[in-house]
């Protein structure tokens, strides 16, 4: 399993920290056949406040597919790469609906 929030030294630049609660998300995703790694994007705070973790697809990218990570005031994106594009997006509409 491979997270950017456990390797210091990235060549793909600074880690972001990882927002409570998010973890479970990022493991969990990690370990889905087909996934090679997950990376945690930037942090944001909102006025609105989600009572439990959230997951949204946002797009496809080159190497797999953007999403958004809600829990309390925070969201944080969380890049999936990852071979089968459209098998991850429909298990993350499934797993975390709409």
């Amino acid at each position: 399993m491979k997270l950017n929030a456990d390797k210091p030294n990235r060549a793909s630049g600074k880690p972001h920290a990882v927002v409570r609660g998010v973890e479970t998300a990022l493991r969990e995703i990690s370990s889905w056949p087909g996934v090679e790694s997950v990376v945690a994007g930037r942090i944001s705070k909102v006025k609105h406040r989600y009572p439990s973790l959230s997951v949204t697809v946002q797009t496809d990218t080159v190497s797999g597919v953007k999403c958004l990570a809600r829990i309390g005031q925070a969201v944080q994106e969380l890049f999936v790469v990852t071979s089968d594009g459209a098998g991850t997006i429909e298990r993350i509409r499934s797993h975390w609906s709409e």
